[in-house]
């Protein structure tokens, strides 16, 4: 009776339009009552109107686990599992609800919305931007901490603001960076950008970004004074995140002095953050109620696309050995920040703040920093090698990065294609290690490839690898000793450890000792690895030997 009371309060709640009360009260009916499947309906239906779709999966998955003839649970689940673009999914449970109400109208018509979408989606294939392939996942309720619910809360909330901007909300522009800090992945320029910043600036009365940052600060300053900091803070937020807006887009261009000019706009956004936090009230102890300018992770996720922009540039232009230096000292600054704040999942805030994904970005730009310096030209020769010890160095820290990737990432993929890469040429370690890591790519991209497709590609360094390590052949200049060794080695290295160990041994009889005792398997690769990249011609065969 006590659960009964409460879903009755909590319907009271939801028919005067609040949510957040109706869902407490349904929430202590399940748990006076954990079978009451009408209470998981309800909150599932109250959760929908939030536009929390993953929570309205989550109850009405549970809802029909008790109550599998709990029609309403079907209609709840068909239409959230629609809303996250789980269209496959969404049809099967619209069909299951339909055997039970074959006339219902609604339903039929929203099943037919389904099947359109399902066959846009099989025209549109691999060509769909991986923000909107969320479509291709059914099970939505995931680790928050997954590749896969991170694309899919940034897409939610990128399109959210996309809306509010034609709308002319306010919070578009609050929604649409907000999508961009959770994941990047999901940004698709949209002409509604700049309605959503052009509102901003208008109903928060923003300074106009023409001006210096010092002008801007001396402004707000003088507005603080008059005005007080209420006034201030909604101002000063928009100027923030349209710097940082700006900033961001114009690394999508292939003019050098737009990328410039996009990470002089985020170092803007970045003084005026650093700014705000200055002339800000002193904080209160809940954290969810300072607005998120104001968090110390706010400004980390700031750097973390700065030094991404700075990567960019520096990429371009490898001789600019002060790019390399600005790229390592804010990853630097980023690392440290998450060592003295180390949010996580379990705090309420932004994703945006958690740990996890800022330290896999540091470790990465460090690692591919590393890469690009380690990159050198001999002109006369016409052909590029590696200073190797910088090498090791992007290696080491594109391991560190793959720590804290979530698996089914594609960049947790292609650092594990690159680390086998480079061990190939570094050498020091087996051939069986190096495959381990290829193998270790080819499942995570296997897992990545419902919503990025083949995010991979051809990329050099895939195929470099699999070239060297499938079909690796002796080079004419390798001794001629080495006629048995590598050949050999390519295909026991495909095998075990073990039989790593014992093709050694036994080669170690056929040369009398003299070579194996100092050669292992991957010294054997770099020579040859080196050899083919120095000729820049295929010396491979796909013959086994």
């Amino acid at each position: 009776m006590a659960a009964l009371t409460c879903r009755q309060v909590g319907n009271d709640f939801f028919k005067e339009g609040r949510w957040r009360e109706a869902i407490d009260k349904y929430t202590d009916a399940i748990n006076l009552d954990p079978n009451d499947h009408l209470s998981y309906t309800n909150r599932a239906t109250t959760y929908s109107k939030m536009k929390n779709y993953t929570a309205a999966i989550r109850d009405c998955k549970k809802s029909i686990e008790i109550e599998p003839k709990h029609i309403k649970a079907y209609y709840r689940l068909a239409n959230s599992l629609k809303m996250l673009h789980c269209y496959d999914e969404s049809l099967v449970t619209f069909n299951t609800f339909l055997g039970f109400e074959p006339n219902n109208n609604l339903a039929q018509n929203e099943r037919t919305q389904v099947k359109t979408a399902i066959f846009k989606e099989k025209l549109q294939g691999a060509q769909v931007h991986p923000a909107l392939r969320i479509l291709s996942w059914a099970n939505c309720d995931n680790d928050p901490l997954s590749c896969k619910a991170r694309l899919l809360a940034a897409t939610l909330e990128f399109n959210k603001g996309n809306e509010d901007g034609k709308n002319r909300n306010v919070k578009g522009l609050i929604e649409i960076t907000e999508g961009i800090m959770l994941d990047e992945r999901c940004f698709i320029i949209p002409s509604s950008i700049n309605l959503a910043v052009n509102t901003a600036f208008e109903q928060n009365k923003a300074l106009s970004p023409t001006l210096s940052v010092r002008a801007t600060i001396l402004k707000y300053k003088q507005r603080l004074a008059q005005d007080g900091w209420d006034s201030v803070l909604p101002a000063l937020a928009t100027n923030i995140r349209a710097a940082f807006l700006i900033g961001y887009m114009s690394r999508f261009t292939p003019d050098v002095r737009n990328i410039d000019q996009g990470i002089e706009n985020i170092r803007r956004a970045i003084e005026l953050a650093s700014f705000a936090t200055e002339i800000a009230p002193v904080a209160t102890d809940d954290i969810n109620s300072i607005d998120p300018i104001l968090k110390i992770t706010f400004l980390r996720t700031l750097k973390v696309h700065l030094m991404e922009a700075i990567l960019i540039k520096y990429k371009r232009n490898i001789e600019m050995i002060d790019l390399f230096d600005k790229v390592l000292q804010l990853a630097k600054e980023v690392i440290e920040s998450c060592n003295e704040n180390p949010i996580s999942t379990e705090d309420t805030i932004s994703y945006c703040a958690y740990y996890r994904g800022h330290l896999e970005e540091a470790y990465g730009a460090i690692g591919s920093a590393y890469n690009e310096r380690s990159k050198f030209s001999r002109g006369e020769l016409g052909f590029q090698e590696r200073d190797l010890k910088l090498l090791l160095e992007s290696v080491k820290n594109y391991e560190k990065a793959n720590e804290y990737f979530p698996s089914d990432d594609p960049k947790f993929a292609l650092f594990h294609y690159l680390t086998a890469s480079y061990k190939l040429m570094i050498g020091g370690c087996t051939l069986h290690e190096i495959k381990q890591h290829a193998q270790k790519a080819k499942e995570c991209e296997k897992e990545a490839y419902p919503v990025f497709g083949n995010y991979l590609g051809d990329i050099f360094e895939k195929s470099m690898v699999f070239q060297a390590l499938e079909q690796l052949k002796r080079p004419n200049n390798i001794a001629s000793d080495d006629k048995y060794f590598l050949p050999q080695a390519c295909h026991v290295s495909s095998n075990s450890e073990e039989e790593e160990q014992r093709f050694i041994r036994e080669y170690e009889a056929r040369t009398g000792g003299t070579i194996a005792a100092t050669m292992d398997l991957s010294q054997a690769a770099a020579r040859a690895n080196a050899e083919f990249l120095r000729n820049g011609i295929s010396i491979i065969s796909s013959d086994k030997q």
